[in-house]
């Protein structure tokens, strides 16, 4: 259990080799992208900006993500599992899209866990290293479940705002606008849109506590109609009566 870990922890740190982004040979991907799949990315990534985070689009959108990550990194837990690297790689990317499917704060308390835990074992030195791990991981797992809405709009604007600047690139680059092509201008497109989609998401999208209190006017309201129908068969039984028919 204890190379299990060691092995999990490992694979959180090298996420860090992920994390620098190279604007220049990611905006490059749209030269290889055709006409058709560039407009589905536009319309894609407008709907993630608007209404990512939304619970079930949201299920949606972090599947897929997750599972790349899951294909990316479980390989280096083959050895601990006694698997097969690509075997590693496609359960991994399996039960990551399953669960975020399921349950998607599972997925961003784990994935702040693991941050929160090697920052922690960092930070605890070598003599406290699993301490550390263990109190960075419980203290962001526990923020993340508390702010899983903003995480949630945080990653679909996010997401959404790369796919809406990549399928753009890609559409443009079939018309003589392609040649005007600038990593630095569609680096701070991407980081511009994201923020504006977090700002129109929080101010504008619909919180757990107003999807309750539509759950609960619909089921007042169905039941309200039930009890009109019921007491109109009332009715009609009573006429029935009164004409002896």
């Amino acid at each position: 259990m204890q190379k299990l870990l060691e092995h999990l922890v490992q694979a959180a740190s090298a996420l860090s080799s992920f994390l620098p982004l190279d604007f220049a040979s990611w905006v490059g991907l749209h030269r290889s992208i055709p006409l058709g799949l560039g407009g589905a990315m536009v319309a894609i990534g407008v709907l993630a900006c608007a209404f990512g985070g939304h619970p079930i689009a949201f299920r949606v959108l972090l599947a897929p993500i997750v599972a790349a990550a899951g294909y990316r990194l479980a390989p280096q837990l083959a050895p601990s599992l006694h698997l097969a690297p690509a075997t590693a790689g496609a359960l991994g990317a399996g039960l990551l899209a399953a669960v975020a499917l399921a349950w998607p704060p599972a997925i961003l308390s784990a994935a702040l866990g693991l941050c929160g835990g090697v920052a922690g074992a960092a930070v605890a030195g070598r003599a406290d290293y699993w301490v550390g791990f263990v109190v960075g991981f419980l203290l962001l797992g526990v923020v993340a479940l508390a702010a899983q809405r903003l995480l949630s709009v945080v990653v679909s604007a996010a997401a959404g705002a790369a796919v809406l600047v990549l399928g753009t690139l890609s559409v443009l680059s079939y018309t003589s606008l392609g040649a005007a092509d600038s990593p630095t201008f569609d680096a701070a497109a991407t980081v511009g849109l994201a923020l504006l989609a977090v700002y129109y998401q929080l101010r504008y999208g619909k919180t757990d506590r107003d999807r309750q209190i539509e759950r609960l006017d619909r089921v007042k309201r169905q039941q309200l109609a039930r009890d009109a129908k019921a007491r109109e068969q009332r009715f009609r039984q009573y006429d029935r009566d009164a004409t002896g028919s």
